[in-house]
């Protein structure tokens, strides 16, 4: 990938594709911090160009857009998933990134409400989240098991069409003469290209809108989180010192130095020494200190300063904060030990012997079927051949034959006995 100085002179198509083909790297985990911000870049200035050039018009429906406009209508999804996957380093970034993700989405459903691209189930799920209505448990479930299965079912179809693709692709290239410069191109009358293209981009679409639904609760919940938790580190006067990124970043002593290299001034260090164990609290909140040795006067301000914070909160929650930690860790200690009874010593098998018959039989069926094909379109040429060209086609072979037996006569090869050089 190229620098992303250089984004905002690239085209809609080229800009389009280099954000595309970023999005599929992250999917497979394939893509750095770097190569995200580029794609991120990339797809933004996409989006940009498909407003400034009006190529999704407001008064056209998903029928009226041409098969090649359609794939610009995902521009702002595969935006919103770029920005949502972008590395942070602090809450604060965190939920700027959320909030830029939230609005992407909900821009993403109003261009497909706005082109009549929801289906009957997406409209009764994006007109309760307009109205903030919540919908009982049951009704939730249910929706989002539908939303899978529907999922699931267009994952099958894209993939067939993938197949047929490919197929296609393997077959011109098969019957292809060798003076053809592109014997993949259909031409002016690939019609069946084009049907499938725009099938998959309407699969694709679909697919979306139903992640999207599903990614808005998520994202909520998150942005929920963060404010929260920036309000308890502001009232507490906390400072975060490590790296906030979800996918791997940063550690606190690289975003300390990046801090320092960027002109400002990082934020202090925790001190290396609680001294928690060194103090208990007396009747009245007064505060003692106990034990041996020596303990720094920083971190007896510290210590102190968090056993105040501590006589602050409440036994209702002292008590809550030590059952969620005792569930916690006997739930990790419960599944440790679960996984470690009956651990066999060898790889297990991940199909049964029924299944991989199966399989087999499929696949013989699928090549009797292809080899019949051939032999009956072969035979069927043959057929239409008159007998000048049977008896051309038969003497061009021979002398072929002739010619190759004079190129390599009898034993000019390699043999035991008289390798090759």
């Amino acid at each position: 990938l190229r620098m992303a100085g250089s984004v905002d002179e690239l085209p809609l198509a080229a800009a389009f594709a280099r954000g595309l083909d970023v999005f599929t790297r992250s999917q497979a985990g394939d893509a750095d911090a770097d190569t995200i911000a580029a794609g991120t870049a990339a797809m933004r200035h996409a989006v940009t160009r498909v407003d400034v050039e009006g190529l999704l018009s407001p008064n056209e429906t998903g029928d009226d857009f041409p098969t090649e406009n359609l794939k610009f209508l995902m521009a702002t999804w595969y935006l919103a998933e770029l920005v949502s996957r972008s590395h942070t380093f602090d809450p604060s970034s965190r939920l700027t990134c959320l909030v830029e993700t939230s609005s992407l989405y909900e821009q993403f459903l109003t261009q497909c409400e706005q082109h009549e691209m929801l289906g009957d189930a997406a409209k009764i799920v994006r007109a309760r989240g307009v109205n903030g209505d919540r919908p009982d448990p049951a009704t939730a479930r249910e929706e989002k098991v539908q939303r899978f299965k529907r999922e699931r079912l267009i994952n099958e179809k894209l993939l067939a069409l993938d197949k047929s693709q490919f197929e296609r692709r393997r077959v011109a290239l098969a019957e292809a003469d060798w003076d053809d410069e592109d014997p993949e191109d259909p031409g002016p009358g690939g019609v069946e290209n084009e049907t499938e293209a725009r099938t998959q981009w309407l699969l694709l679409v679909e697919n979306a809108v139903a992640k999207t639904l599903d990614g808005v609760s998520l994202v909520t919940a998150e942005k929920e989180m963060l404010e929260r938790r920036m309000e308890n580190d502001a009232r507490s006067g906390f400072v975060t010192n490590c790296s906030y990124d979800e996918h791997g970043g940063e550690t606190g002593g690289e975003h300390a130095n990046r801090s320092s290299r960027n002109g400002r001034r990082p934020s202090n260090p925790p001190s290396s020494v609680s001294g928690m164990g060194n103090y208990i609290i007396q009747p009245g909140g007064s505060v003692t200190q106990i034990g041996r040795g020596y303990v720094p006067p920083g971190a007896q301000q510290s210590a102190a300063a968090q056993i105040g914070r501590a006589v602050e909160m409440s036994a209702e929650q002292l008590h809550t904060i030590q059952l969620a930690m005792q569930s916690r860790n006997s739930s990790s200690d419960r599944s440790t030990i679960l996984g470690k009874v009956f651990r066999p010593g060898h790889v297990l098998p991940t199909m049964t012997v029924e299944q991989h018959g199966e399989i087999e039989y499929s696949e013989l069926v699928e090549r009797t079927a292809r080899e019949k094909s051939n032999a009956a379109k072969k035979k069927l040429e043959e057929s239409l051949r008159s007998d000048e060209e049977i008896e051309t086609r038969a003497l061009e072979k021979a002398r072929t034959w002739d010619e190759f037996k004079d190129d390599n006569p009898f034993g000019s090869g390699n043999s035991k006995l008289r390798p090759c050089g």
